[in-house]
């Protein structure tokens, strides 16, 4: 699916890792199911029957189709790093990119920049905790930050670990 979508394989593997332990079978509490913890409301916006979500390569497939859309509708300026897009991505796979959106906003509005994220993590954060709540950059309500800004440093520090041992 990598070489097919033009993805760095570890990448998506990095991904699967931590999503599910590389278990086909994984189900969240929140319903979201496979390798790469596919939400049934993902499956059906790529028009994925619910029957096919489990099978591996669906599952890459769409978390693929995911990642590929969510990137098309950041706007990264062009002097955004690979590292700062991939890890913006990431938060968005994770938490959805209404809430990084908003963090976005937070961040533009602060004077910070949005398209870093070693600067925009610490509004992923913030956009949960109840002084930022009513701010009008919040558009998607409250969320646990800390918990996208952990799954980003998970994934990016098993991707490290793959792209020093795999060519």
């Amino acid at each position: 699916v990598a070489e097919e979508q033009n993805m760095d394989w570890r990448l998506l593997a990095a991904i699967a890792y931590q999503e599910s332990r590389f278990n086909p079978q994984a189900r969240s509490r929140r319903g979201a199911q496979g390798l790469m913890q596919v939400m049934g409301s993902v499956a059906r916006d790529f028009g994925i029957p619910a029957d096919r979500i489990s099978d591996p390569k669906t599952n890459i497939e769409t978390a693929v189709k995911l990642i590929k859309k969510i990137e098309s509708t950041l706007r990264f300026g062009n002097s955004t790093s690979d590292e700062d897009r991939i890890q913006i991505v990431l938060a968005c796979y994770n938490a959805g990119t209404g809430h990084i959106l908003d963090a976005r906003r937070l961040a533009v509005k602060q004077g910070v920049n949005h398209n870093s994220w070693a600067q925009l993590r610490q509004y992923v954060v913030l956009k949960g905790t109840p002084e930022w709540v009513g701010d009008d950059a919040v558009r998607n309500g409250a969320f646990n930050g800390t918990e996208t800004v952990q799954f980003v440093d998970k994934v990016m520090a098993q991707y490290s670990r793959y792209c020093k041992n795999y060519i």
